[in-house]
This record gives structure tokens, sequence and C-alpha cells, in this order.
């Protein structure tokens, strides 16, 4: 059980109005000095605010002291939503440095975390909810604010729901203030809707101006990871980066196949796919020594005439002994659920060189690729985009049969693959996580290769 659960009064002796009065003003006054421009409530006549920043530049503690001092103000009944009610109690309540319980301190008098209530000695109650199901438990309430955090987590396929008709039509009282929290994730429609609306005020937050707040180890990380992409300026920068695209591979030029999410076990999933004539595993591994632990990326591409569908993809930090598990478990499941010519396309550099050699004992028909073969990276993918244009790439898409998507409803590696493939550039200054395009002009190319081969060998055959 939490140390938080159903916690009794913070303090023995019930403050006066006016010692709450006191010890509210003293602790907005504190954070007033210390927070920096961009975490402080906008001038300006508004009624939602949109704080979006990257990993851990201060938006959660600037969230929470804010909807703390609007009950300062103005006692009564307020809310924190969060992407789910786990993430509410977790993170908006009870986050140690920039949860609400240590924000309010001694203000608090009860903190129910079974039924997700902080009741305050002003009388005040803040009430906690997830946005994951639409039905927010708030709807039909009578707030005087509400606080959203991680707007660009919420559930893609219940937002309107729980933006529209829970949160907004639950904040009744004046001023009945809203203030949105989060990374600006590409792509989610309620961010979108407020980055675009010009009656909100939007501040971004960056994580490089947190550093004094954050551990040297939190940093390393979230420098590793995006330092020098174009992902970057989402996850550290807090931009809005859906209206960018690359010069190459478009978002429009994808098509979809109806699907289910757990492609692995689903039956009618592959009732509802051509008879292929072959499938291919795609291998794109780091150009480093085999205890690396880099990006690989691998995709399972179903061939059908001139259709290529994606079947399967994982993308992820690996050493040598996972990047070889999981290229074993995918080829074999693919041969177990297709019935054709089966082939694993790894490049021969890098760790790529052993894997070849450890799997054709195991799988087979493995095809080395040579690095380089169609030039760099954005020469691979050039060569690989005629594919693309003209309609020729399928990926899971929304369950229905509406072939428009991709919606909230597809898989996680349809998104990953076209956002990735979406910020592509030629010149190579797109992020450096192209791993998931790497595997797939690899698969495209070598199947073009392939035609080409067997046109040229048919072309010899009839002129003998």
């Amino acid at each position: 059980m939490s140390m938080l659960e159903n916690i009794g009064p913070v303090v023995n002796q019930w403050p006066t109005a006016q010692q709450l009065k006191v010890y509210g003003d003293l602790q907005w006054e504190t954070w007033n000095d210390k927070a920096r421009p961009d975490q402080l409530p906008p001038d300006g006549d508004w009624r939602i605010w949109y704080l979006m920043g990257g990993r851990g530049s201060g938006k959660t503690r600037a969230g929470a002291e804010t909807l703390a001092h609007w009950e300062h103000q103005h006692p009564g009944w307020y809310a924190a939503v969060a992407p789910t009610f786990a993430d509410a109690k977790d993170v908006c309540a009870e986050d140690p440095e920039s949860g609400l319980i240590s924000v309010l301190g001694n203000r608090v008098d009860t903190y129910n975390r079974s039924l997700g209530e902080i009741f305050l000695k002003s009388g005040s109650r803040i009430s906690l909810d997830g946005a994951d199901d639409g039905a927010l438990r708030i709807q039909g309430r009578n707030l005087s604010g509400v606080w959203c955090d991680e707007v660009g987590l919420w559930n893609p396929s219940q937002w309107e729901r729980s933006w529209k008709v829970s949160v907004r039509l639950a904040v009744r009282k004046d001023p009945a203030l809203i203030v949105a929290t989060g990374t600006p994730k590409m792509g989610h429609p309620l961010v979108k809707l407020l980055v675009e609306d010009d009656r909100m005020p939007v501040s971004r937050l960056r994580t490089s101006d947190n550093v004094a707040n954050l551990t040297p180890a939190a940093l390393e990380a979230f420098y590793d990871e995006y330092q020098g992409t174009v992902l970057g300026k989402q996850e550290l920068d807090g931009e809005w980066i859906m209206a960018l695209e690359g010069d190459l591979l478009k978002r429009a030029w994808w098509k979809y196949y109806p699907a289910r999410k757990n492609t692995e076990t689903d039956a009618a999933f592959v009732k509802r796919l051509p008879a292929f004539q072959m499938v291919l595993v795609s291998v794109d591994t780091p150009l480093k020594d085999k205890e690396s632990s880099d990006f690989v990326a691998i995709q399972v591409w179903g061939v059908d005439k001139a259709n290529r569908y994606l079947l399967d993809a994982r993308t992820d930090r690996m050493g040598y002994d996972a990047a070889k598990r999981a290229v074993t478990e995918m080829s074999k499941w693919a041969r177990r659920m297709w019935s054709c010519q089966h082939r694993t396309l790894i490049e021969n550099a890098g760790f790529g060189a052993e894997l070849i050699i450890d799997l054709k004992r195991e799988l087979g028909l493995i095809e080395k690729i040579s690095p380089g073969a169609e030039g760099n990276k954005g020469q691979r993918a050039f060569s690989a985009a005629g594919d693309l244009e003209t309609g020729q790439c399928f990926l899971p898409g929304r369950v229905k049969d509406d072939l428009s998507g991709p919606d909230e409803s597809s898989p996680a590696i349809t998104h990953s693959l076209v956002e990735e493939a979406a910020l592509f550039q030629m010149d190579g200054s797109h992020h450096s996580h192209d791993d998931q395009v790497d595997a797939w002009s690899q698969a495209m190319n070598w199947l073009r290769s392939r035609q080409s081969r067997r046109a040229r060998t048919w072309s010899s055959f009839k002129q003998r």
C-alpha cells in the first residue's frame, strides 16, 4: 500500500482562514520568485493556457502550481486529468517534486488515493481523473478549473469526448480556467487544436532551460536519445513539428489495409491479406561492433505482385544477442503464418556480417545486402520512393474497412514509420533515428533489383 493511501490530516491544528491566506500567498510568492517566465500564467484575458514542453522542462510543476494558485484565489472544486487515472495519482498528485500534494503542502487536509480525491483545509476539493476511456468522472460537475496533464498522450480515440464533453463542459464557474501541459506529440488531434487556436496562449518550455533541476543522469539520457535530431525539437525543445515534412517521403503517399492491433495472434487479420508470393524480413543493424546497444529495425513485408504489405515491425536499442533473438523470432513467425518464399535481408556490415553467419545455419535463405551498393541513405530512400509514390506500400491501418487511415486505431508500427519517413531529408539533415526508413528502403530496393534481374534473365533466354 502506498504511503499516501488515505492519509489523515497533514497537521493536527486546523488553521484559520487568515492563516491559510498567508500560507497560500507565501507559496505563490516563492514559486513566482523562482519560476521562469514561461512557467507563469501569461497576461491577458484567456480561459485556456497550453504549456508544451520538452522532457524534464518543468511543465508538470508549472501545472500543479497554477492549479494550487487558482484554488487559493477562488476556493472550490477543481480537477486534474491525466492520460489515465493511475497517471493522475502517480504524477499529478504524488510526484515528490512536482505533484499537487507536495506543492500544496500544509493546505492539504486529507488525500483519498482510492477515490482520487484531495481535500483541502479551505474546504476545496481536487478530483483526479483519467482521459483514457472518455467517460470522465468529472463530467457534469460544477468545477472552477482543471489541469490537463500530458494531453499529447490522451487516448486519441476518446480525446474529443474527454476534452469537449467532460473537461470543457465541467468547468462552469467564473473564471473557468484550464491549464494544459505536456510534450506536443506529433499528430495528436488535441495538441493540434490547442496549438492552432489563436484564442489560447501557448508557452514553450525547453529541457535545457531546466538543467538546474535535473540530475546529470536524466540529462544524459535525454540528450543521448534526442540531441541533434528533428525529433529532439519535440522531445527536448517542446516544439510542435507536425507541420514539418521532409523533401522526399510524403505522408499522403502511404496506403493502408484494415488490420487489428494484435497482428501476431489475430486470425481474422491474416484472412484479410492477399496470398503472398514472398515474405521478406528486412533488418537494419548499427554500423558498430556486436557489443553495441544501438537502434535495430526489423520489418516483415508481404509481397503480392507489385504491392508490399507491412506485417510486423520492431525498432529498439539492441545488442547483438537481443537482435539475433528478435530476427529469429520474427522470421520464424512469418514462416509459420505464410506458406510462400521467404528471405531475410541483412546488411553485410557492423554486427550484421556476423548475424548473417549465425542465422544462416538456423534460418537458411539469408540475403547479404552490400553497404553502399545503392549509394548513401538518401540515395537508397530516393530509389525506393517510386514504390511509395505509386501507391504500392500498404501499412496496417484502420480496424474498419476504411483505407484512408491511419487513424488513432492504427497500430503503433504504422504511425512510427509514417512519421519517421515524413521527417526524412535527402541531404541527411533528418533526425538520426532513420532505422525504419533504412529497413523499408532495403526491402524495396532488393525487390526491384530482383525483378530487374529476372527481367534480364528472361530477355537473354528469349534471344537464344
